[in-house]
C-alpha cells in the first residue's frame, strides 16, 4: 500500500505545501510586522481611491438631511467625497442615491454644500477637521 518516497494515505497528501500552511494573522499577514492597516475608501464623485482620513464623509440622518461627518461617528451609511466639487458631481449624476441606497432630496444636497462652502470661506481650510 505504501511505497517508499510516496507520503500519501488513501490519496491525501500528507505534506503541507507552502500555500496550505497555517497563516499567522488576518489575511495571512504576520502579526507585529510594524505596518498598520489603512482603510481605503472611494470618492463617489470622481471614483478616486484614497485613505479614509483624506476624504470627507457625508452621512444621511433619519430626517433625510445630508450632514458632513467630521469625526466619522454619525450612524448609518456614509458616502465619501474628495471635496465640494466632487460632491456636486455626485449630486448631478445621482451617486448619493446609489451610495445611501435610498432617495436623497436635491435641496438636502444643496443645503449641505452651501453650509460646507460657508464654513470653508469662514475657516479658510477645506480639509480641516474638528
Amino acid at each position: 500500500m505504501f511505497k517508499a518516497g510516496n507520503p500519501t494515505v488513501r490519496g491525501y497528501n500528507l505534506v503541507l505545501s507552502r500555500d496550505r500552511m497555517p497563516r499567522s494573522g488576518a489575511n495571512g499577514c504576520k502579526m507585529g510586522n510594524g505596518r498598520s492597516h489603512v482603510p481605503i475608501r472611494t470618492c463617489v464623485g470622481c471614483a478616486r481611491k484614497a485613505a479614509k482620513g483624506d476624504l470627507v464623509r457625508l452621512a444621511l440622518d433619519p430626517d433625510g438631511r445630508l450632514l458632513r461627518d467630521q469625526r466619522n461617528r454619525l450612524p448609518g451609511r456614509g458616502a465619501y467625497v474628495c471635496g465640494a466639487a466632487c460632491a456636486r458631481v455626485a449630486a448631478k449624476y445621482g451617486r448619493f442615491e446609489r451610495a445611501y441606497r435610498r432617495s436623497v432630496a436635491k435641496n438636502a444636497i444643496e443645503e449641505c454644500l452651501a453650509t460646507w462652502e460657508n464654513e470653508v470661506s469662514i475657516g479658510g481650510n477645506e480639509t480641516e477637521t474638528e
